[in-house]
């Protein structure tokens, strides 16, 4: 599948089907590109304004970074479900004998490692979302200041809803040395990331009103 050239209503659509993928973790992704997207508007606002001219490099810099983080978001959609469908099928898996059992169990371990892997990396590109939208606070004009503050807001929610497919996976894992790395990483880059989101957006609505 492709969903960078299917339509928003097509990717809905099947968002909200019966089908096992995409799931939070797809939206997770796209909701993060979008976030991504509203912070690159503030900067190509700001871009070529005298009153800005010295941030102008800093600016071109965002805009080519935010374009290869949307464009690692909209992949990462993708991955997501080719990651999770392999994990669909295990629990499809037959478990009658002992030997279906225990290939069962494994096929699981090795499937719910494969499937944490795309939050995380969602997350991180949150992570680093967050810190852009801090430069563009603090150098964009104030015409897009409210685009900022959505932003913020929109990233922190992509942010928890990709978390929470983290631990949907490693709560079934047996291996509790990797359930407990696994959910620490997420769990600090959502309280770092996310509070740093919220100061983000309260700074914002602050200036507004």
């Amino acid at each position: 599948m492709n969903y960078r050239s299917d339509k928003c209503e097509d990717f809905l659509e099947k968002l909200g089907s019966s089908m096992p993928a995409p799931g939070g973790g797809g939206a997770s992704a796209l909701v993060a590109a979008v976030a991504v997207a509203l912070g690159r508007m503030v900067g190509s606002l700001t871009s070529g304004k005298k009153k800005y001219a010295q941030y102008q490099e800093d600016i071109e810099a965002l805009d080519e970074e935010t374009k290869l983080l949307i464009d690692g978001l909209l992949t990462l959609i993708d991955e997501d479900e080719a990651n999770f469908l392999p994990l669909a099928n295990c629990y499809k898996m037959p478990e009658t004998t002992q030997e279906e059992k225990i290939t069962k169990k494994f096929a699981m371990e090795d499937a719910l490692l494969v499937a944490c892997q795309c939050p995380l990396l969602i997350l991180k590109k949150c992570a680093r979302a967050v810190e852009i939208l801090e430069i563009y606070l603090k150098i964009g004009t104030p015409l897009a200041i409210s685009d900022c503050g959505c932003a913020a807001a929109i990233i922190k929610g992509a942010m928890e809803s990709a978390s929470l497919n983290v631990f949907i996976n490693t709560k079934y894992m047996e291996d509790e040395e990797i359930r407990f790395t696994l959910n620490t990483e997420a769990e600090q880059i959502v309280s770092e990331y996310g509070e740093r989101a919220d100061k983000v957006f309260v700074e914002v609505k602050n200036r507004l009103k």
